[in-house]
């Protein structure tokens, strides 16, 4: 059996290197499509795909660069690619 891989679920941005004009020429760069900039206290998330496609145990936070890291997750039972959700 094939081992499910990851999915990008949301990005964070840290609010000590990245402005909210900064955050949206990135996304809108590097993804198509709605996505909502939620302004938090040390943060702005970006939610890629919604929490509830995914496996609740399955959720981790990898730091790509200073500043920029991404949520990802295992898709839930049922859900077998991104082009499901």
């Amino acid at each position: 059996m094939r081992k499910k891989s990851q999915v990008i679920q949301g990005i964070l941005f840290d609010k000590s290197v990245w402005s909210k004009s900064e955050v949206l020429k990135w996304v809108k760069k590097h993804f198509e499509g709605k996505f909502k900039i939620v302004n938090y206290k040390t943060t702005f998330q970006v939610r890629v795909f919604d929490p509830k496609y995914f496996n609740k145990q399955s959720f981790r936070v990898i730091e790509i660069k200073k500043g920029l890291k991404l949520r990802l997750a295992k898709l839930a039972k049922g859900y077998t690619s991104q082009s499901d959700l």
